[in-house]
């Protein structure tokens, strides 16, 4: 949320709440009506997470995201055994965990004063994370071992689990959600290019991640965001009106100061102020509910189209919060989020179409001469788009092989010629398979 919790923490902490009046509109409440709810109690997987986050082992040794995404035999002897070990310590959680997964719903109830003020729910981010990469490294263990079902039954209770942590409401939230799903995809790409999964295991893995893609919304939601926003500008502004007339206190220019010096910004008391105090109450609500909108139209569209379009977020920022403080504070990094959201969904595409093909050469013995036969022949219910494109994910057979690509943020063909989503310096695109072993 850029500096949006650190402004509300220096002046909603105590006595420093500018002009506050008691609240109008209860927006944790609006927060809460965001949250799509299930038919019963009995469907919500947020109370078997809550078990497993509470019966949760620490491990005894730093565990990283980097441990978790190598394959296992690729570790240190003694960090294999170690994580091994944690694995172990917490088959009770990760058990959980697993029943969770298989729920059909999950949401929570946040609570407080304000949207980001004591915000209630089961936020375990420590948990939350470890606890996922348990799991994870369970899936690679058993894929190691042999147990392919179970490997793969893992890994689709972590992209289950990782899509579940996408429905909570605020941005942050979602960015975990979309990481880990990220993490549990890769894991699935090394599984089926390290093991020999049989093809009705496929069949239940390229069925599992459809199922996944048809449950959950793939575009960022910014609504929690704007409530925020709106919760803010009534608590911080919210006893001005056109007849008060702006006035500086001492109170004011002590925040002022703690302002700059955790912000890290050079700017006096009085330019502060200005940059504050730009509208009134109901002209900054008006500005809010219009910049949300825009941006929540913005993100439907992919990164081609705002290449086409010359969109710039930074300058629309700008020009949208115009200089206000307040706002520029609390509107979130939406392009860095709908870029990975968007790297996201096209990777889970991506899967499932090399389970696709997988299963395309094992049952008729060699691989298709596009993805549009994958099509024709029942593998695949559409073409696969690649939103950094025109058209479908690319796609070359090769003499035992075949190579799917996205073009990456170049934005042109290059073949396949592996690099970070096109931003290595001579370009490339992000190929799915073969996969990279670096």
């Amino acid at each position: 949320m850029r500096h949006a919790q650190v402004l509300l923490v220096i002046w909603g902490g105590g006595t420093c709440v500018l002009w506050a009046s008691a609240s109008k509109v209860d927006y944790v409440a609006k927060l809460n009506e965001l949250m799509t709810r299930g038919t019963g109690e009995s469907l919500n997987a947020a109370p078997i997470y809550e078990q497993a986050f509470e019966s949760y082992v620490a491990a005894s040794i730093s565990v990283d995201g980097k441990d978790i995404g190598r394959w296992p035999p690729e570790l240190p002897a003694d960090k294999q055994r170690a994580l091994a070990a944690w694995v172990r310590s917490n088959a009770e959680a990760l058990d959980r965990l697993r029943e969770g997964t298989r729920r059909s719903g999950y949401w929570l109830q946040y609570q407080g004063d304000m949207v980001f003020w004591d915000i209630g729910g089961d936020d375990r981010p420590a948990e939350t994370r470890e606890l996922f990469w348990a799991l994870i490294f369970a899936a690679k263990s058993k894929a190691v071992e042999g147990d392919t079902t179970g490997a793969v039954e893992d890994v689709l209770a972590g992209c289950r689990f990782a899509s579940d942590m996408r429905q909570k409401l605020f941005f942050h939230e979602q960015m975990v959600g979309i990481s880990l799903l990220g993490s549990a995809l890769e894991a699935a790409f090394q599984i089926l290019d390290r093991t020999d999964v049989k093809v009705p295991l496929l069949e239940s893995l390229q069925d599992g991640i459809v199922q996944i893609s048809k449950r959950h919304n793939d575009r960022i939601d910014l609504r929690a965001e704007e409530l925020a926003a709106l919760d803010v500008v009534q608590h911080v502004l919210g006893g001005l009106t056109e007849a008060t007339p702006f006035s500086r206190t001492d109170e004011f220019d002590k925040a002022a100061a703690r302002v700059s010096a955790v912000l890290g910004i050079e700017m006096s008391a009085e330019e502060l102020y200005r940059s504050l105090f730009t509208h009134y109450p109901a002209g900054l609500k008006d500005l809010v509910i219009k910049g949300y909108a825009h941006y929540s139209e913005i993100i439907r569209e992919t990164p081609i189209e705002w290449k086409r379009q010359g969109i710039d977020f930074d300058l629309e920022i700008d020009e949208w919060t115009g200089g206000n403080l307040l706002l520029v504070s609390l509107v979130p990094a939406v392009d860095l989020g709908s870029t990975v959201s968007f790297r996201c969904q096209v990777t889970r595409d991506a899967l499932a179409t090399t389970v696709a093909l997988l299963r395309h050469e094992n049952e008729k013995g060699q691989f298709p001469a596009s993805l549009s036969d994958l099509v024709s022949a029942g593998y695949l219910s559409g073409l696969p788009m690649d939103p950094y494109g025109d058209g479908p994910l690319g796609y070359r057979r090769t003499a035992d092989n075949f190579v799917l690509y996205s073009l990456g943020a170049d934005f042109d063909d290059d073949g396949g010629a592996p690099s970070r989503w096109g931003q290595d310096e001579q370009g490339g695109d992000q190929v799915f398979w073969p996969v990279s072993r670096d």
